[in-house]
């Protein structure tokens, strides 16, 4: 039975590694080039510390409820039930 969990355990790692490879880089690579298109072409603008103090550390704050609130949607959404 060790053998066969050790097995198992190889196949869902290389399934993760495919997966990573194959689907996520992808997105997370258009994703970045994108931004920094945007970035160096003026379209969006960069917010320092020296220059908005108070609206980085509010951001700052606040990266605990917007990353607990996208987790929750996002799960609501994956683990709906088909109507």
């Amino acid at each position: 039975a060790g053998q066969r969990q050790s097995s198992l355990l190889v196949q869902t790692a290389k399934c993760g590694q495919c997966y990573l490879v194959a689907r996520e880089w992808p997105i997370w690579t258009t994703y970045e080039a994108g931004m920094l298109w945007l970035f160096v072409n003026g379209y969006i603008s960069f917010v320092g510390w020296l220059e908005h103090p108070i609206y980085c550390t509010v951001l700052l704050l606040l990266i605990p409820f917007i990353e607990n609130l996208h987790f929750y949607a996002i799960h609501r959404f994956v683990h709906r039930h088909p109507m």
